[in-house]
């Protein structure tokens, strides 16, 4: 799950997610937004609250999330886009603003944050991390991978110890792993042939 973030650039006035879409348009010359990189689910959300809301918003990738915030923090850009593992703690200790999560329901992490389609964005993207195996690998040592692998991801210390980073540990199937991707790559085209983004050679 990402977080729509807003810091010192933009006024105290602004809570909400329409209210910074207002904002944009009322300073398009300032309607920008740091990202963990171009071509990232960040970069996508930005094109996909812009298509949104029919704004012209400008990314400004960055290698990683920890620059895109510290400019954030910085008053050097107004907003960012980030996973929710690297802003909570800023979040909590006032250092930036999240008007709203990207998953199409709220995070348990911050329950009064409302979900980007309750703010009024039809936006839906969550972050994920899977494992993988060569097409080759015999369907019965898949099958017992998958099994470890869902045991261990459902383990209560291992949930513990993610907990605090704001990361869920679910331990999907392979069956529905399959659907996530399915899904996604639907999306993200849809978005990439929409933002004319193209991959660099």
């Amino acid at each position: 799950m990402l977080t729509y973030n807003v810091g010192s650039l933009v006024p105290a006035s602004v809570k909400s997610l329409a209210d910074f879409v207002a904002w944009c348009r009322a300073n398009p010359g300032s309607a920008n937004y740091a990202t963990t990189a171009a071509g990232g689910t960040p970069h996508f959300v930005g094109v996909m609250l812009a298509n949104a809301a029919h704004l012209t918003m400008t990314p400004v990738h960055y290698r990683g999330g920890a620059p895109a915030l510290q400019d954030l923090i910085g008053g050097h850009v107004p907003a960012s886009i980030n996973p929710i593992s690297e802003t909570l703690t800023q979040a909590k200790s006032g250092n930036l603003r999240i008007l709203a999560v990207t998953g199409a329901r709220r995070s348990s992490f911050l329950p009064d944050v409302p979900t980007m389609k309750e703010a009024g964005a039809d936006v839906d993207a969550v972050l994920w991390s899977g494992i993988f195996v060569p097409k080759a690998t015999p369907p019965a040592i898949v099958k017992k991978l998958e099994g470890e692998f869902m045991r261990i991801a459902r383990l209560p210390d291992v949930i513990a110890r993610l907990k605090p980073l704001g990361i869920e540990s679910i331990g999907n199937s392979s069956e529905d792993f399959a659907k996530i991707l399915a899904a996604d790559i639907a999306r993200w085209t849809a978005v990439a042939r929409a933002g004319n983004i193209k991959m660099e050679q």
